[in-house]
């Protein structure tokens, strides 16, 4: 998958996260080299504890794997700091290093892709 765009998030900002709650869809056309395959919604988990402190990338954009989609914070008081304006955010996606949280992807309930073969 080169890219893939985010469906809707399935919580807030300031919501509490739980590991491996799916935290958002995300729809790509790119798992199989198939294009009558047509687009598949995968559910994105979270794999940390905390809180939803911002989103770096809202429903209806795109975004790249390893690319960071959100921030998590431990703490609930810590969200503030991501919260200061547009300017802040845009820095936030710039320094946020890429897979510093791993996220999960199961392909969503009634959703079908073609097996795939290493041989």
């Amino acid at each position: 998958m080169k890219t893939g765009h985010v469906v809707r998030w399935n919580m807030a900002v300031g919501d509490r996260v739980d590991d491996m709650e799916v935290a958002c869809e995300v729809k790509t056309a790119e798992l199989t080299d198939d294009p009558e395959d047509g687009e598949k919604i995968l559910e994105i988990e979270a794999h940390e504890d905390g809180y939803l402190a911002a989103i770096l990338v809202e429903a209806g954009e795109q975004a790249q794997p390893d690319e960071a989609i959100a921030v998590i914070v431990h703490h609930h008081s810590d969200i503030g700091a991501f919260q200061d304006s547009e300017s802040q955010r845009t820095l936030t996606r710039q320094l946020v290093e890429p897979a510093t949280f791993a996220w999960q992807a199961y392909l969503k309930a009634g959703q079908t892709a073609r097996g795939c073969s290493n041989s």
